[in-house]
């Protein structure tokens, strides 16, 4: 009975040490990931460019979203270099069970919150 458990309890603390280990990222891996991260970061750089040069939205709130992302990117590069590749928070859509609603899920991320506030301001005053 006792040498059973033993066993098992050895087979248990093998298999949680070579689990992380198992879902450990390369260095290749995370330098795609972290190229992907900053397409996605200049893309939507580009759209914020694009939507603001049709009029679709204002100068200034352009202007805002433009910053609310570059923040939104030194907060993602920050959580890389602690070694967190998750999907960075807020250059993505909305989290689980969300819909990714106006201007790509910023709703749904506190980083974005103000800008999409003015932003929807600023179509109430046209």
């Amino acid at each position: 009975m006792k040498k059973s458990l033993v066993i098992a309890l050895v087979v248990v603390l093998i298999g949680a040490i070579s689990v992380p280990v198992a879902f450990a990222l390369t260095e290749t891996q995370k330098d795609e990931l972290y190229d992907l991260y900053r397409q996605e970061y200049e893309l939507r750089l580009q759209i914020v460019e694009k939507q603001k040069e049709a009029g679709l939205i204002a100068d200034e709130v352009a202007e805002e979203l433009k910053a609310r992302l570059t923040d939104n990117w030194q907060h993602c590069q920050e959580r890389m270099r602690q070694g967190d590749y998750a999907i960075c928070p807020c250059l993505g859509y909305g989290g689980r069970g969300r819909g990714k609603g106006r201007l790509g899920g910023y709703r749904t991320c506190h980083f974005q919150t103000n800008a999409v506030n003015r932003w929807e301001s600023a179509q109430s005053r046209k």
